[in-house]
C-alpha cells in the first residue's frame, strides 16, 4: 500500500469512528459531503451547514508510528510517558493550527485527533487535559480514543479544556 492510500484509509477509518459516535451523541447528525484534500473532508449537518474536518492520527513518536504501521519488525518500542504523549499532541494541534490559521473558507475547520497509541487511554489523556494547549484556530479539537475496555470515546477537547 502506497502512501497516499495508507493515508486515505487511516482518515476514512478515524471519520466512521468519529461520524458513529458524534451521530450518536447528537441530535444534529453529520453526514460525509465531500473527501477534499485541505481540510481532508467537508461534512453536512441536518441544517445544511458545511464543516470542514482536518483528520490526524496521534503516536508517540514516528517509531511507533512505523511499528503500528507495519514498517517497523521490531516488537518493543522502549518506556514511554504519558507526558511525551501530551507533548507529542500540542506539537500536533499546534502544527495543524498553523496550517489553517491563515486559509479563508466558508465553513467552520475542525480537527479530529485519533489516538493511535496502544498503550495510553482516553482516562490517560483526560487525567492530563490541563496541559493541553489552547488554540482558537478550530472551532472543534475532537479526540478519539479507546477507554479501559477497548470501547471508542470521542471527546471535544477545547470544551473539556475549558
Amino acid at each position: 500500500m502506497n502512501h497516499d492510500s495508507e493515508k486515505c484509509a487511516l482518515e476514512d477509518a478515524a471519520l466512521g469512528i468519529f461520524m458513529k459516535k458524534f451521530n450518536e451523541m447528537n441530535q444534529n447528525k453529520l453526514h460525509l459531503y465531500v473527501r477534499n484534500l485541505r481540510p481532508d473532508f467537508i461534512l453536512k449537518d441536518t441544517e445544511e451547514k458545511l464543516v470542514g474536518l482536518e483528520i490526524a492520527h496521534l503516536y508517540y513518536d514516528s517509531k511507533e508510528a512505523k511499528m503500528l504501521l507495519g514498517r517497523d519488525n521490531n516488537s518493543s518500542h522502549g518506556v514511554e510517558t504519558i507526558n511525551e504523549l501530551i507533548n507529542e499532541l500540542n506539537n500536533l494541534i499546534v502544527k495543524k493550527a498553523r496550517k489553517y490559521r491563515e486559509l479563508e473558507l466558508d465553513h467552520s475547520i475542525e480537527l479530529l485527533i485519533r489516538n493511535a497509541s496502544p498503550i495510553f487511554r482516553m482516562n490517560d489523556i483526560l487525567r492530563f487535559i490541563d496541559e493541553i494547549i489552547e488554540q482558537y484556530t478550530f472551532e472543534h479539537i475532537w479526540f478519539i480514543s479507546r477507554d479501559e475496555n477497548n470501547e471508542w470515546i470521542l471527546i471535544d477537547l477545547v470544551k473539556h479544556s475549558q
